[in-house]
């Protein structure tokens, strides 16, 4: 049985999912060069200067797609496990276990294990601009669980670690299915993870289970 809520708020993109005793703990997949100028030569040797004149060509137009491909590379690239992003995913973790404390929940315990494929799945993201949710989290997570859930987010929102992570952790709440996953009685483990790319923004995952 799989759950999902799309909803945009401030700039803020959002994605719920849940499992329910899934058969071997295996999650169904969800529906969801500019060429350089040559250069002259003398006209001395016709046919020599063709050569050196194609070659020139080709040797411009490989500089010119190398700094093309770098220049894409690094407006592109994704950041993760650094000191901001590690300090979002532990402020994201005490506001979610503090809206739990407030509705007679348990506190959830940080699972290694589980910020490993949460944090995978941000990168994921990030790298293709794309909220979505991660078709393989039930098959990654540890085995042994009867109930599993995932959400995600995204935002392009500035701001500090803790100012980011209650961000998302608010509108995490006003949506029900969102809220459905951070308040369940029975999770006891979870993991979050956080990416940056700097062209789409910061991308958030936080997985559920017991």
């Amino acid at each position: 049985m799989i759950s999902r809520k799309l909803a945009t708020l401030a700039l803020t993109a959002l994605l719920s999912c849940a499992l329910l005793a899934p058969a071997a703990n295996a999650a169904p997949p969800l529906a969801t060069s500019a060429e350089g100028a040559a250069v002259g030569v003398a006209k001395a040797k016709p046919k020599a200067n063709a050569k050196a004149k194609s070659k020139v060509k080709a040797k411009s137009k490989v500089k010119a797609k190398s700094k093309g491909a770098k220049k894409a590379k690094k407006s592109s690239a994704v950041t993760v496990k650094k000191a901001k992003h590690k300090a979002i995913e532990k402020h994201i973790l005490a506001a979610v276990n503090k809206a739990r404390t407030k509705a007679g929940a348990k506190k959830l315990k940080r699972s290694p294990k589980v910020v490993t494929v949460a944090r995978s799945w941000s990168v994921t993201q990030a790298k293709r601009g794309r909220l979505a949710h991660n078709p393989s989290y039930g098959r990654q997570i540890p085995r042994g669980w009867t109930r599993a859930s995932e959400n995600v987010a995204r935002t392009t929102a500035r701001g500090s670690a803790k100012t980011l992570a209650n961000r998302i952790v608010k509108v995490w709440l006003k949506s029900p299915g969102h809220r459905a996953n951070i308040l369940h009685r029975s999770f006891t483990k979870t993991g979050v993870g956080v990416a940056y790319s700097k062209k789409h923004g910061w991308y958030f995952t936080q997985n559920f289970s017991n």
